[in-house]
C-alpha cells in the first residue's frame, strides 16, 4: 500500500486561485469605473481587505512555513494593526481637541462652539453667542460701523494669541484712523471645520443679529470639503486626514491635494450656492461683502492654487462682491517665514506674521469702505 504524502499546507490549487484573483480584479475595476467623481477620496478599507486578502492568498504559496508567516505579518497583520490602533487614537484625539464643540440641531451647522466655554491657553473664551470672540452689543449701537468676518479655523487659530490674531489686529488698525465718533468693531463669526455652506448658515442664525455694515468672508482652499469638519476624517478615514496632505506635502504638491474639490459637485454645493445665497442676504440687509482667498502656507506662486484662488474670485466678481487675492501679498516671500514654529505639515494657519500679513491687505481694503464721519443715530435712539 502505498505510503500518504505530506499533508499539504494550502488547499487552494491554482486554477481556483486564478479565478479568485480574476474576480478581485474585476469587482475592483468595476468599483473604479462606478465611482462618483464628486466623492473624490475612495473608502480605503474596501481596497484594504482586497490587500490582506491578496498577501494571505499569494502567501499561501510559499513552502517555508516561518517565511509564510513572516511574510504575512510584515505585509498585512502588523500595518493593519497600526491602522486599526490609529484610528481610533485620531478619533479620541480630536474629541479631545474639541472639547468646546457641542452639536447643534441645525442640519447644516452641525455643530458650533458652546456658549460660554473656556480654551487654552491664548484662545480665549467663547462668547455667550457661541462666538470666540468678545461680547458686542445686540442690536448694534448708534455710531458704530461693524465688520463681520465669517471664517474657519484659521481665524479661530488657538495657537496664535487672540490678540495676534488677523480679526484682533485688522480691528485695532480699523480703530486707529476711525473719524472722530465712529466705533469700529469686527465680530468674529467662525467656527473651525466650518466650509462655505456653514458660515453662511452661521451669519443667518448669529451674525445678522449683529448688524453688519460689511461681511468679510475669508475662504481657504479646503472650503468645498462637505464632510462634518468636527470629525477630522477624509471618507471613513481618520488616519487619511493626516496622511493624505503629508504625502503631497512630501512631493511638493500641497495645493494638489484640494484641486478635486474645486472640480466637483461639492464646490458648486458648498460655495457657489451659499455665496448666491449671501449675495441675498447682502441686498436684504444692506451690507457689503468682501470676499479674501486665504493663500496656503507653501510656494505663494504656485500654479494650481493661483487657479484655485481665480476661480474662486470668478464666482465672486460675478456675484457683485470685492475680491482680495491675498495671496499677492505675500509674493517673493519664503514660505517658512509664515510657518509655525514645530508644525512645519500644517500649511492651512499661518503664524503671527501670517495673520499680521492677511490684517495688512484686508486693512488697506476695509479702510476705503468706513464712513467718513460717525452715521447719525436712528430718531428712535436719538437723545431728546
Amino acid at each position: 500500500m502505498k505510503e500518504p504524502g505530506p499533508k499539504a499546507r494550502f488547499s487552494l490549487s491554482l486554477p481556483w486561485m486564478i479565478l479568485l484573483s480574476v474576480l478581485v480584479i474585476l469587482l475592483e475595476a468595476w468599483s473604479r469605473y462606478a465611482a462618483d467623481p464628486d466623492f473624490w477620496l475612495p473608502d480605503p478599507f474596501p481596497f484594504l481587505v482586497i490587500w490582506v486578502m491578496g498577501v494571505f492568498l499569494a502567501t499561501g504559496f510559499i513552502q517555508s512555513s516561518y517565511r509564510r508567516s513572516m511574510s504575512r505579518m510584515l505585509l498585512a497583520i502588523v500595518p493593519v494593526a497600526l491602522l486599526l490602533a490609529f484610528e481610533p487614537w485620531a478619533a479620541f484625539r480630536d474629541v479631545q481637541a474639541l472639547g468646546q464643540i457641542e452639536r447643534t440641531s441645525d442640519p447644516l451647522l452641525r455643530y458650533h462652539y458652546r456658549p460660554g466655554a473656556f480654551g487654552g491657553l491664548g484662545e480665549g473664551p467663547v462668547n455667550s453667542q457661541g462666538l470666540r470672540d468678545h461680547e458686542y452689543a445686540r442690536p448694534k449701537p448708534p455710531g458704530t460701523w461693524r465688520v463681520v468676518l465669517l471664517g474657519d479655523s484659521v481665524p479661530n487659530d488657538g495657537s496664535i494669541p487672540f490678540d495676534l490674531r488677523f480679526k484682533s489686529v485688522l480691528e485695532q488698525r480699523l480703530r486707529e484712523v476711525a473719524p472722530p465718533g465712529l466705533t469700529v468693531e469686527v465680530v468674529n463669526v467662525s467656527c473651525e471645520g466650518y466650509n462655505t455652506l456653514q458660515e453662511v448658515r452661521l451669519l443667518e442664525q448669529v451674525g445678522l443679529g449683529y448688524q453688519p455694515d460689511l461681511v468679510v468672508l475669508a475662504y481657504v482652499v479646503n472650503d468645498p470639503y462637505l464632510q462634518d469638519g468636527s470629525a477630522r476624517r477624509m471618507g471613513s478615514s481618520f488616519f487619511l486626514f493626516r496622511f493624505v496632505p503629508l504625502v503631497y506635502s512630501w512631493f511638493g504638491a500641497d495645493c494638489k491635494v484640494f484641486e478635486p474639490m474645486h472640480r466637483s459637485y461639492g464646490f458648486h454645493l458648498a460655495v457657489t450656492e451659499p455665496m448666491e445665497r449671501l449675495r441675498m442676504k447682502s441686498l436684504a440687509h444692506g451690507f457689503e461683502v468682501v470676499v479674501a482667498t486665504l493663500p496656503l502656507v507653501t510656494a505663494f506662486d504656485d500654479p494650481v492654487c493661483g487657479a484655485i484662488y481665480d476661480q474662486v474670485g470668478d464666482l465672486v466678481r460675478r456675484l457683485g462682491f470685492t475680491f482680495v487675492r491675498v495671496v499677492d501679498a505675500f509674493q517673493g516671500e519664503d514660505p517658512r517665514d509664515f510657518l509655525k514654529p514645530g508644525q512645519s505639515m500644517d500649511n492651512v494657519h499661518p503664524n503671527a506674521a501670517g495673520h499680521a500679513r492677511i490684517a495688512d491687505v484686508l486693512f488697506k481694503v476695509l479702510r476705503t469702505r468706513m464712513p467718513s464721519a460717525a452715521p447719525a443715530a436712528p430718531a428712535s435712539a436719538a437723545v431728546p
